[in-house]
């Protein structure tokens, strides 16, 4: 299953502030693994989404993003 990370890019607690958003695009090891570095960068808004839309939970480990039917 492919999952998509986004990333607004800005250090304001409003993601809607941000200049710039990032959308990457990969399977479960590969998102997790970026999720995990953005959130060692100190990066405040990022998130996952199931290729349906589905937002995903990896802050409970990588059983967080989950096969949603798509």
């Amino acid at each position: 299953m492919r999952f998509r990370l986004v990333i607004h890019d800005t250090d304001s607690e409003n993601k809607y502030d941000a200049d710039s958003a990032y959308e990457l695009f990969g399977d479960r090891e590969a998102i997790m693994f970026l999720w995990i570095q953005f959130q060692k960068m100190g990066k405040k808004h990022v998130e996952i989404f199931s290729l349906d839309g589905t937002r995903q939970y990896p802050e409970e480990g990588i059983n967080g993003l989950c096969d949603s039917g798509a």
